[in-house]
């Protein structure tokens, strides 16, 4: 958790099996209007990989945003192996490749009203 994870209207997707948690993608509302919606912290246990939690998790998630943000623009860090995952979902590369924690990203966004 950080200081995002609390604040007003952001939102947290949470996948379960059981008990445990198995999936998680955090979304976070910035109160700029001219801001984009932004999606974070997409993750999927490692046990649970290749069992498409992450199309049911990013679907999901993007529904919610669709349902509280309609006409807000979509972005994401994605790690830069994972910019076909996200391109299946609308998102675009918006930035060049950048390191983030010793990990290639790229900056990847959606525009509003995408199927």
């Amino acid at each position: 958790m950080d200081g995002d994870d609390l604040v007003g209207d952001n939102r947290h997707i949470l996948g379960w099996h059981q008990d445990e948690l198995v999936a998680y993608a955090r979304i976070l509302k910035s109160d700029n209007e001219s801001d984009p919606v932004v999606i974070g912290r997409v993750i999927v246990s490692d046990a649970w990989r290749g069992a498409k939690l992450g199309q049911q998790l990013m679907a999901k998630t993007l529904e919610s945003c669709g349902r509280h943000w309609p006409d807000k623009p979509l972005y994401l860090g994605a790690q830069a192996h994972l910019q076909p995952f996200y391109a299946r979902f609308g998102f675009i590369p918006v930035t060049d490749v950048y390191d983030e924690d010793g990990i290639p990203h790229r900056g990847m966004a959606r525009e509003v009203h995408q199927a």
